[in-house]
């Protein structure tokens, strides 16, 4: 017999923080009390673009972070690896667990001095604006942990780089803790982790992408948001 169409909500989520790029699209959409930063005062400095790569024992990702050193972040998230489980049953009372796999292209633009984002959706040419909240760009924002009562770890070398670390409880949990090292020489993320996810600096260049990369296309048309 085919199986019936009822099914039980998911069990196990699992990259729910790759499909939030780790502690950025997920909960980044709500302000975390425990952050207390003004955003156009703590943006990253430095001009540069950034190759991340994103492992759970249930998938991998990979993120694309442009910063213009001016105010201005752009990140692109890619996952094609993204499953969550969830029990089926059919008519005579068997269950079986099916997995959904979920692929993900989304790009993501941040301007700390207007304190907005812009979610851009190239297939449909549109994009919506949002506030921007007080955790920035989520665990790839060292000002999110400067502005919190995190613990400073020792400074330590990562992959050759001199960094210097952070120990805090991730935004809007106390439930989970995540450890992130910052390079002392550039301030980009090289490595975090935390609630079963690892996030480690694959490659760097030292230059931001073009400025129109930091607006959403003139072109595009833009969304009512819900």
């Amino acid at each position: 017999m085919s199986d019936q169409a009822s099914r039980a909500v998911p069990l196990v989520i699992c990259l729910a923080f790759v499909l939030g790029v780790y502690g950025f699209s997920a909960v980044s959409r709500q302000a975390d009390p425990k952050f207390s930063r003004e955003l156009k005062s703590s943006y990253p400095t430095t001009a540069y673009q950034a190759l991340f790569e994103t492992k759970s024992a249930k998938g991998a990702g990979t993120v694309m972070l442009s910063c213009d050193g001016q105010g201005h972040m752009r990140i692109k998230e890619l996952a094609n690896l993204v499953q969550f489980s969830q029990q089926v049953h059919n008519t005579i009372g068997q269950t079986k667990v099916e997995e959904v796999v979920v692929n993900v292209d989304r790009v993501t633009i941040l301007n700390y001095l207007t304190g907005k984002k812009y979610i851009i959706n190239e297939q449909e040419k549109t994009y919506e604006e949002k506030d921007l909240t007080n955790l920035g760009v989520g665990i790839y924002d060292e000002a999110m942990y400067e502005s919190s009562k995190a613990k400073r770890l020792p400074d330590t070398t990562i992959d050759g780089e001199p960094v210097r670390g952070w120990l805090t409880t991730f935004p809007l949990s106390d439930a989970d803790q995540i450890e992130a090292y910052f390079s002392k020489r550039t301030g980009c993320l090289v490595k975090a982790k935390g609630a079963g996810v690892e996030t480690r600096l694959m490659g760097y260049k030292p230059v931001p992408l073009p400025p129109p990369a930091f607006v959403p296309p003139p072109s595009f048309t833009k969304k009512r948001s819900l």
